[in-house]
């Protein structure tokens, strides 16, 4: 596919399983909506069965499948081996969608984060299962030598008059994210400074939280990222089980975060100071070669 005559994506191989259509009544009155001649009667006629279309039972496609993909970003260009999306059920709904094989170098990323990191190789997959208005979500996300990522929480939407009422009123309860660091912290580190000691030192202040408030739970939660920040392991950040917290509640964890929140970390073999040592060459070379161009 090009646009403006230049590449933008290109599929190796595209497959779809279980296509399931709408049973002839339906479609007969898609097809009349979309005649109207007033655009917008046309589109809210058009809004509920697109919706039947979508929530029937079995699901319209089974499964999507696409291999050996390729798109233009930037002056450079991200690949993905290969992306799957599942319509398991509506009844009720579930879905399951996965990434393999996401590669983008080190100068796509410097230009779009402004950050110097490796060249980046992802796998993501993501799983969503819902019942009426509660739904629970799960991701889990690793990049190799940066660090894995499994998180899933459960959601409760209230429907309000608009979009940002929908966010304001919506809940969530037994939110969990789970980090293990395959030497992300020591990169973010030298983005900082180059010069360890001093990155090392702006670090330990962040993990310190000097705008959070005492308390005994803010206090186990500092003491937690306290030890991660010195020899980066693992990070586990649970809200309190079986409580439910509205979106809008978030705003309050800023300075008090242990109102909801536990915070628990396990060290790694490994000394932030000493990882840094250990990649700033690297980075370095990175650097020079990703603000070259």
């Amino acid at each position: 596919m090009r646009v403006n005559g230049t590449p933008g994506v290109s599929i190796g191989h595209i497959r779809q399983e279980g296509l399931t259509l709408p049973d002839e009544d339906l479609l007969r009155q898609i097809v009349e909506a979309s005649g109207q001649s007033d655009p917008d009667e046309a589109l809210n006629q058009l809004m509920p069965l697109m919706e039947a279309v979508l929530n029937a039972e079995p699901p319209l496609l089974r499964k999507a499948y696409a291999a050996d993909m390729t798109f233009a970003v930037e002056t450079s260009s991200v690949q993905v081996k290969e992306a799957t999306f599942e319509w398991l059920s509506n009844a009720p709904a579930h879905t399951k969608s996965s990434v393999k094989g996401l590669t983008a170098p080190s100068s796509l990323l410097h230009a779009l984060l402004d950050l110097t990191l490796p060249p980046l190789h992802m796998d993501m997959a993501f799983e969503s299962r819902s019942t009426g208005a509660a739904s629970h979500k799960t991701a889990s996300i690793s990049a190799a030598g940066m660090g894995a990522l499994d998180c899933e929480v459960k959601l409760n939407e209230k429907p309000g008059t608009n979009a940002v009422e929908d966010l304001l009123t919506q809940s969530f309860s037994d939110f969990s994210l789970k980090y293990k660091d395959e030497g992300l912290t020591a990169w973010l580190g030298l983005n900082i400074s180059t010069n360890v000691p001093q990155a090392v030192g702006a670090l330990e202040a962040l993990a310190a939280l000097p705008g959070v408030r005492a308390g005994q739970q803010n206090d186990a939660i500092r003491r937690s990222l306290q030890t991660f920040a010195a020899r980066p392991g693992s990070l586990e950040i649970q809200t309190t089980p079986g409580r439910t917290a509205l979106v809008l509640d978030l705003i309050a964890l800023l300075d008090n975060p242990g109102m909801l929140l536990t915070v628990t970390a396990k060290p790694g073999e490994h000394a932030l100071k000493e990882q840094m040592e250990t990649l700033r060459m690297t980075f370095e070379a990175i650097q020079a070669v990703s603000s070259g161009q």
